[in-house]
């Protein structure tokens, strides 16, 4: 056993019987002592090493090491346990705290499970992607919306994608991945050989538009490409602020056009996760309204003209009934209109002061006339847009 001070305690029969012996033998225990390590004494005692009156104290030492060896030269697997390469000498850095997959690779191959046109010159490409915390550090993963996905293709150059599906649940998939790495079982099951399978794979929308992106947009016609994707870029919209306080601000105001229709869509059907990454509560919120609105398809023709039609219909307008069912979401639509346009003229009321507006608009002209409106004419707070 170990006393409080975390020393080494024997047998009394090893004490009584190292009396016995002559000064220049307690020396020579004495200094085989001195050579022993921590792990040693730890390991001889554990190993409940006794000693009988007239046997040699350094025997029983000698039978620890002996022991210790041999089972730090054991070649048995080590199923879910990363061995550190590093030499005893730098213990210390033994106990640095790393995060789970810190090392490692920043790509990671992914497979297309689908892709559907939402648009002339539109479309959502499904990927499955790896979202384990075993195996994908948490920094680089999709954990909060508003963030953009970086894809390449065959080795090609980095190609930055908006996602609309929601950001990967941290929740069920991750606890059973560490589940099977621990290898714990429940009250009625038996202990069997550890499960080293981590993976958690979850699917990825990717809003993909032919004029930003084409190589991403040929993977519907090239299903054999080699897809990889990176580290997502940026830290995603923040939504942890006050505009999270549902009875502050029971009303919010969504503005979204272009692509900004991938971050509103990521944005509601979070909503309907079992645990939102970041929840805004809109199904307990007074009322919600999304001010929608679509210029037509920027692919030109091969004249060089823009379609005069085709492309302002509503993206993912199929969705819209299960926003309002699920999520309290009202859907205003319009074509070739602008977003201050749209707020004046929709057909609602609201308090300035508990109303909160996310502006998700495709230019910064755009955004920052619609915010200086809402600031000004909108009399909403600097906090609350």
């Amino acid at each position: 056993g170990f006393s409080n001070g975390g020393h080494a305690s024997f047998p009394r029969s090893n004490v009584t019987s190292a009396r016995r012996h002559s000064p220049s033998s307690l020396r020579a225990v004495e200094n085989d002592v001195d050579e022993l390590d921590y792990e040693t004494f730890e390991e001889a005692t554990l190993m409940n090493v006794n000693l009988d009156d007239g046997d040699d104290p350094s025997s029983g030492i000698d039978d620890a090491q002996s022991a210790l060896k041999k089972k730090k030269k054991s070649n048995a697997p080590k199923v879910g346990i990363t061995v550190d390469p590093r030499p005893e000498s730098e213990r210390g850095a033994w106990y640095i705290s790393l995060p789970a997959a810190h090392d490692s690779p920043e790509w990671r191959n992914v497979e297309v499970v689908n892709t559907a046109d939402v648009a002339p010159g539109v479309r959502v490409i499904t990927l499955k992607a790896e979202t384990s915390r075993q195996m994908v550090a948490r920094e680089r993963t999709y954990n909060a919306v508003g963030q953009i996905a970086k894809v390449k293709i065959d080795g090609g150059d980095e190609v930055l994608v908006r996602p609309c599906s929601p950001p990967f649940e941290q929740g069920l998939k991750q606890r059973e991945a560490l589940f099977r790495l621990r290898h714990d079982v429940f009250a009625h099951q038996e202990k069997s050989e550890p499960d080293p399978d981590v993976s958690a794979p979850c699917n990825l929308e990717l809003y993909v538009e032919q004029y930003k992106a084409p190589e991403v947009y040929a993977l519907g016609d090239d299903a054999g490409a080699l897809v990889e994707i990176g580290p997502f870029q940026g830290g995603g919209l923040n939504l942890k602020d006050r505009a999270a306080a549902v009875f502050l601000f029971p009303t919010v105001l969504i503005f979204a056009s272009g692509d900004g229709i991938a971050t509103a869509k990521a944005l509601v059907e979070s909503e309907m996760q079992a645990q939102p990454a970041q929840p805004l509560a809109l199904r307990m919120r007074q009322q919600v309204h999304l001010f929608y609105k679509t210029d037509g398809a920027k692919q030109e023709t091969e004249d060089g003209s823009l379609p005069e039609s085709g492309g302002t219909k509503p993206h993912f307008e199929k969705s819209f009934s299960t926003w309002g069912q699920k999520c309290n979401v009202q859907v205003h639509h319009e074509k070739n209109v602008s977003l201050v346009d749209m707020f004046e003229d929709g057909d609602f009321a609201y308090h300035p002061a508990t109303t909160v507006a996310i502006v998700l608009s495709e230019s910064e002209e755009e955004e920052e006339e619609l915010v200086t409106h809402l600031l000004g004419d909108g009399e909403l707070s600097d906090e609350a847009c």
